[in-house]
């Protein structure tokens, strides 16, 4: 027992010196409720100066695919010209597509219809992806999609805008650069931008620094959980295949093993094609 919750504590140890602000505990805890970090962060990302952030929160819950369970920051924003915005920013560390873009989309618009439930008061919506694989393979630092009429080219981006960032893009000669250089920077004293450097060092090195291994236990145990949810869902459903099998040895069709066991047809008739 000692030795496993030595192994424990070694691997929080070693998941807090590695963790970057692409860390799910680590970014939840520099800019939740940061209202002022926030805003100098996004503003940096969207190269813009007039965004003001009303809140920032960090969130976990509503996404639907376990695959896709992690934190995010929620940020509510007004604009100097096009009023209120909701902001969302997602972690992407493999696997990018435009379909998880749309899924983020959609996840975001059913928000703002509860926030906001006539047209009149939609407030404009910015969907920021950070994405650590270089999956465009290019030095562009952002990849903008707006909506556009492509009989008039007029474009309508302060509607819906999404922003596709890379932490490949590190020219330290820019603000944007550094930013992305110091998201994926593990060592607060390698750290650039000096609002992000003091705050990370704060968490990872100062007074909550124990507060941080505890989020990271709390990870772990979520992480675990799920796992053995997975596990068990596997075991039952080979139970189930099992049971169809014997039954199917033993004479029945399948609409009685269905009557029998209360399982849909569709899914003993596809253990039988088997």
């Amino acid at each position: 027992m000692k030795n496993s919750i030595t192994t424990g504590e070694t691997l929080i140890a070693e998941e807090k010196e590695k963790m970057t602000l692409m860390h799910d505990v680590l970014m939840a805890r520099v800019f939740h409720d940061n209202v002022e970090l926030s805003q100098y962060v996004l503003n940096i990302m969207l190269n813009r100066t007039d965004l003001t952030i009303i809140s920032s929160e960090a969130k976990r819950e509503g996404l639907l695919f376990p695959d896709l369970k992690e934190t995010y920051l929620d940020i509510l924003a007004l604009g100097d010209e096009e009023g209120l915005y909701r902001i969302r920013i997602h972690k992407i560390h493999k696997n990018f597509s435009y379909q998880k873009m749309r899924y983020y989309q959609g996840l975001l618009d059913a928000d703002c219809m509860t926030m906001c439930p006539n047209e009149e008061t939609f407030p404009h919506t910015i969907l920021i992806a950070l994405l650590e694989e270089n999956y465009f393979n290019d030095n562009i630092p952002d990849h903008v999609c707006d909506i556009k009429d492509k009989i008039s080219d007029q474009t309508f981006g302060s509607l819906m805008e999404w922003h596709i960032l890379s932490l490949n893009y590190q020219n330290l000669e820019t603000e944007f650069g550094k930013l992305m250089h110091d998201f994926n920077c593990d060592k607060p004293q390698d750290m650039l931008l000096l609002p992000l450097k003091e705050k990370v060092q704060y968490f990872k090195e100062g007074p909550l620094s124990m507060s941080l291994e505890d989020d990271i236990r709390a990870l772990f145990k979520e992480e675990f959980s799920l796992e053995e949810n997975v596990e068990k869902e596997r075991v039952i459903k080979e139970t189930k295949k099992s049971i169809i099998l014997t039954m199917l040895k033993n004479g029945l069709s399948p609409e009685e093993i269905s009557n029998m066991t209360d399982l849909p047809i569709d899914f003993v008739k596809e253990v039988q094609g088997k």
